[in-house]
């Protein structure tokens, strides 16, 4: 009997030794997945966390980009209007160029006319003085010759007398 009792104590003993072990993998078991449902818990948190991080990040370069944006936008916009002032001055300037070089053609042509009339006029006024010059001689030669005809014929005359 006291074989069957030292027996029936050991097996005793081992079953409450196996409960033991097995209620402590249960234990583990449940306290690891309380571990596990923590962590992922803390987890989620973390990524809400970046999440938000990363939207307000987002939204921070959306704004700085924006203004970036609208920062190149004013630069473009103030280059075009100078761009636009200079060109209106060049033109401008051109065209007050081309209008004085207008008149001095002008000018030119106008001196050019003058001086033509003038030098017709002279011209002219040479041809008629040499003109009046040469019909003067041209009178004097004529009244010359009759006046050497007139001789001839009285020489003739004389002569034949």
């Amino acid at each position: 009997m006291k074989t069957i009792a030292k027996m029936t104590f050991v097996l005793a003993i081992g079953i409450f030794v196996l409960i033991a072990a097995g209620c402590e993998e249960e234990m583990s078991a449940v306290r690891k997945s309380r571990l596990v449902v923590l962590e992922n818990e803390k987890i989620k948190k973390e990524l809400e966390s970046c999440q938000k991080e990363n939207q307000q990040q987002k939204e921070l370069l959306d704004k700085e980009f924006e203004k970036k944006e609208n920062d190149l936008d004013n630069k473009i916009e103030k280059q075009k209007k100078l761009l636009e002032k200079e060109f209106e001055k060049k033109e401008n300037d051109l065209e007050n160029k081309i209008e004085k070089q207008k008149e001095l053609l002008d000018g030119c042509l106008k001196t050019k006319g003058l001086l033509e009339e003038k030098t017709s006029k002279e011209l002219q006024g040479q041809l008629d003085s040499i003109l009046k010059d040469v019909v003067g001689e041209n009178t004097r030669l004529r009244q010359e010759n009759e006046g050497l005809k007139a001789e001839i014929e009285q020489l003739k005359a004389e002569k034949d007398k």
